[in-house]
């Protein structure tokens, strides 16, 4: 190769090693390698290049065993080691000098036995080489490379160039062992690797023990005795405090919006009937609200709009408020559902106070359509409702019943993103699930071997789908995908890990993957039924017990949600909180319908969710009117004046064709026009008004 002459770089003040240093080591003949070496990359020593059959390289080095290591724990950072798995390597010659690979770059021969391999002086860690004495190098911002196998040392470079050396290996590990932290992806590499050698042999026959369910009795907890009526079930749920939580936060928005604006302040009592009227208008399917008080007969629902004037009905629509603004912090990522914060945390608080799970519970996602505008809105194009909130829930997987539930706002305040699905599922566990031999089913984005770990500390089997190229998942499975076309449909193999978990892969349209820590290698097959035909033909195909107990605990999230969608009240608004209010309330009720059907005695389960959500609401409503009475007043009763004679309120209509003013309540400087009176008392003008009692205090001032 010809000798290329390279362009000079000055020499800084800096570069120069000081006195010191040359007294502190002996660095023997220092050679400072090019500007251009920072591009060098080199062949790698264990690539086929290396075979030993090219004459000029001479025999390739062999492969480093597990105990020899290029590289201590604690040396590198993750950048690094990445950075060593993918580096150029060099090559070495019979008589030790050392080569950059080719082309038409200089060599660095002379080097005994091995060269530097990769950029020199960069940020990136490189491999020196292997020999009986190797050498090391240290980048330009003192980045330890390598202090490889065999006696070589490493030397720090002069002004951003790596130096070579020779020396003590033992002063070289010094050099570099202090420089650098770390080491974590190289334990995270040997963890995986220890994940991988724990799988047995695929159908190897192997099982391992399984405990089981020792929780409470499944069902309602009856802590506040038996139940009778729906809304002692929706009572549980939205109680006294919360009722009355919603009126004070109301009241207050609206002094805060508009202040010194006089109103009529909301009531508990008010804001039932307000309810027990969203659900008839859910039940009714009504769409546009002011029909309800249209002038026209085909639309005017009588039934509603006496309950409350339109305006107070859109005031409180308008105005209901969870939290105080002014108590929201600063930043709004350190809580972004401060404004739906206290309903939130007391509905899942009395959710799990009420009811005990089943042995077979699941983990999903459920949407919460919502079309405006706020960053923690999400997309999922596979959902049927694509745009609006994440719901990370855990259901019964037997009734339905929602146990717990948290709204997902993205990523902000939670900058480690990875294993979502994990931390969605563990925080949704309780500690009153732990310890007692739950069965817990989730899906792909949820499944995977460390969940199943953290599941078995606390005492929670699992099982779920998983993706084949989930980290540690059995090789010999995943190897299955590559002959998928080949296999029946109904054929499965499993393979057990040590950590007390089983995978299986079994092929029905396509090869499906399972991870499970319910259920053993053991367990004898069973069948499902699946068309086996273009005719629409059924039939029997096996699979394991696993994928069976799968598809029929799964649905429970599924479950819930088509409870709530039938008669769900899902109002529009440009208040993103709103919607979540309205799913929660919509899961109130669902919750306190399962309720209603489990305590009642077979003979009486057969109401109707539509059934029970009418008696709610006439329940809600209690006979409450906020509207002024029109028409005539009512009739008062006969009153028994004195037992001489009988004074009765008659219609002096026939006498007497206009209204004239009440003479008791005009004695009260008040006007009340009436066309009644008491004839006996020459026709004097009473109200007939049963809160007024004008026609009683009348004659009781006539016998004083």
């Amino acid at each position: 190769m010809a000798d290329q002459s390279p362009k000079k770089r000055p020499v800084r003040e800096r570069d120069i090693p000081s006195e010191s240093d040359e007294d502190s080591s002996d660095h023997g003949d220092i050679k400072l390698d090019p500007p251009w070496s920072d591009h060098l990359f080199f062949t790698p020593w264990w690539s086929d290049s290396n075979s030993g059959d090219d004459d000029d390289n001479g025999p390739a080095p062999d492969r480093l065993s597990s105990d020899e290591s290029v590289y201590e724990e604690g040396e590198l950072e993750e950048e690094e080691y990445e950075a060593v798995e993918d580096m150029g390597g060099m090559e070495v010659t019979p008589n030790g000098s050392g080569s950059t690979g080719g082309g038409d770059r200089p060599s660095t021969s002379g080097l005994n036995p091995a060269t530097v391999g990769g950029p020199l002086g960069s940020k990136r860690a490189r491999i020196g080489g292997i020999g009986d004495r190797g050498e090391g190098v240290v980048g330009r911002r003192g980045h330890v490379i390598v202090g490889n196998v065999g006696r070589g040392r490493v030397d720090p470079g002069l002004g951003g160039w790596a130096l070579l050396g020779q020396g003590d290996g033992d002063r070289g590990r010094e050099a570099c062992a202090p420089r650098r932290r770390g080491g974590r992806a190289a334990l995270e590499r040997q963890r995986r690797q220890e994940e991988l050698d724990g799988w047995h042999h695929m159908d190897e026959p192997s099982g391992f023990p399984v405990r089981p369910f020792g929780g409470p009795v499944p069902g309602y907890s009856g802590r506040y005795g038996a139940m009778l009526t729906p809304i002692d079930f929706f009572s549980l749920f939205f109680n006294q405090i919360l009722l009355q939580m919603i009126v004070d936060q109301t009241n207050l928005y609206f002094t805060q919006r508009k202040p010194g604006t006089q109103f009529v302040e909301l009531t508990a009592r008010e804001l039932k009937a307000f309810f027990g009227m969203v659900v008839m208008i859910s039940i009714k399917g009504l769409t546009v609200l002011e029909h309800i008080w249209s002038t026209l007969a085909f639309f005017h629902d009588a039934s509603l709009a006496n309950i409350m004037p339109r305006d107070r009905f859109f005031w409180i629509l308008g105005n209901m408020h969870f939290n105080n603004n002014k108590e929201a912090p600063e930043d709004p990522a350190q809580d972004r559902l401060f404004k739906i914060r206290p309903v939130i945390h007391h509905l899942t608080t009395q959710f799990q106070v009420q009811y005990n799970l089943h042995e077979h519970f699941a983990g999903d996602e459920a949407m919460v359509t919502f079309q405006g505008r706020h960053s923690g809105k999400q997309y999922d194009p596979s959902k049927p409702i694509k745009r609006g909130f994440k719901i990370w829930t855990l259901a019964d997987s037997i009734s339905g019943y929602v146990y717990n539930f948290a709204v997902y706002m993205g990523r902000f305040g939670n900058p480690d993103h990875r294993d979502l699905g994990r931390r969605a599922i563990l925080n949704l566990i309780t500690p009153d699930l732990h310890n007692l031999n739950y069965r817990l089913y989730c899906d792909r984005f949820f499944t995977s071997m460390p969940l199943l770990r953290d599941l078995q500390e606390i005492g929670i089997y699992c099982c779920g789908t998983i993706q084949c190229n989930q980290q540690g998942y059995s090789p010999s499975l995943k190897q299955l995908k590559k002959h998928e076309k080949n296999m029946e449909r109904g054929e499965f193999h499993f393979a057990k890990h040590i950590d007390g978990m089983c995978g299986y892969a079994w092929k029905d349209k396509k090869l499906v993957y399972f991870l499970s820590s319910a259920h053993s290698g053991d367990l004898p097959p069973t069948t499902v039924t699946r068309n086996i035909d273009n005719r629409g033909n059924r039939g029997n195909i096996p699979c394991p017990q696993a994928i069976a107990d799968y598809n029929k605990y799964m649905g429970g999230v599924d479950h819930a949600d088509q409870i709530k969608s039938y008669y769900a009240v899902n109002r529009k608004s440009r208040r993103w909180y709103m919607r979540l209010f309205w799913h929660s309330f919509d899961t109130s009720i669902s919750n306190a319908f399962i309720l209603h059907k489990e305590t009642r005695p077979a003979a009486e389960r057969h109401i109707s969710q539509i059934q029970f959500r009418y008696k709610l609401a006439e329940e809600l409503i209690g006979g409450y009117s906020s509207r002024r009475r029109i028409g005539r007043p009512q009739i008062a009763h006969p009153i028994r004046v004195a037992p001489s004679h009988q004074h009765t309120l008659v219609d002096l209509r026939p006498e007497f064709p206009r209204k004239r003013r009440c003479s008791v309540c005009l004695q009260n400087k008040t006007r009340h026009e009436t066309f009644y009176g008491c004839a006996r008392c020459n026709n004097t003008p009473l109200c007939n008004h049963v809160g007024r009692n004008c026609f009683e205090i009348h004659h009781r001032n006539i016998e004083n």
